[in-house]
């Protein structure tokens, strides 16, 4: 397959591995033994509350947070695991 070709299919396997690991931890959120399947932490620059870089002309705002959970953290392993046997 060509470079191209595995960046894209690396591209949806892993917005799909997010995706997916994102419906299973909804859906397990209120299953008794699967309920670690929906723990979560989020990191990164919070976005309520943005780091402001005041310079009198321009005026920038940045804020970036990343929430994953333990069922996106297993769906991009096994993407990952997933790409690498079709490559």
């Amino acid at each position: 397959m060509r470079k191209t070709g595995n960046g894209l299919l690396l591209a949806v396997l892993l917005i799909g591995a997010v995706v997916v690991g994102a419906l299973i931890a909804q859906a397990t959120k209120n299953v008794q033994y699967l309920t670690w399947l929906s723990y979560s932490k989020t990191f990164g620059l919070s976005a309520e509350r943005p780091v402001v870089v005041d310079l009198s002309v321009l005026k920038f705002a940045f804020g970036f947070e990343i929430s994953i959970s333990v069922a996106q953290a297993i769906c991009l392993a096994a993407a990952a695991l997933l790409f690498r046997r079709l490559r």
